[in-house]
């Protein structure tokens, strides 16, 4: 199976998620990457926002209360904003590359507001 099926694959079950935004990237490996949302997406009166990676790997979760927590697997290669609740993914290596969708809950339904698709690869020498 090429990549180029795999990845065009992936990104058709997220679209058919109800993703409302997909944005693919090629990364360099050991560089970082900042998963950025849109504050003004998250609705006011939210339980909890999730950053997730792949399908069910939470990094980050924000609650309504300003609790954050943090998975401790991702815990030294994450910066966040609590006020953005943007991340910063640091020194990404190739087993990085995946899909990261940020969702928010909230007492009428679970919405997915924005997925990327990152590819990491190492660089090419000439």
């Amino acid at each position: 199976m090429s990549l180029a099926f795999v990845i065009l694959a992936g990104l058709f079950c997220i679209m058919a998620q109800g993703s409302t935004s997909v944005t693919s990237e090629f990364v360099k490996k050991d560089s970082d990457f900042l998963l950025y949302i849109n504050k003004s997406a998250i609705p006011e009166k939210f339980l909890i926002f999730r950053w997730i990676f792949k399908t069910d790997a939470t990094l980050i979760s924000f609650g309504h209360d300003g609790v954050t927590e943090v998975n401790y697997s991702y815990s030294e290669r994450i910066e966040f904003s609590k006020e953005s609740h943007s991340v910063k993914l640091k020194r990404l290596q190739e087993a990085d590359s995946g899909t990261y969708t940020a969702k928010v809950s909230t007492l009428k339904k679970d919405q997915t507001l924005v997925t990327y698709s990152i590819i990491v690869q190492a660089s090419i020498s000439s």
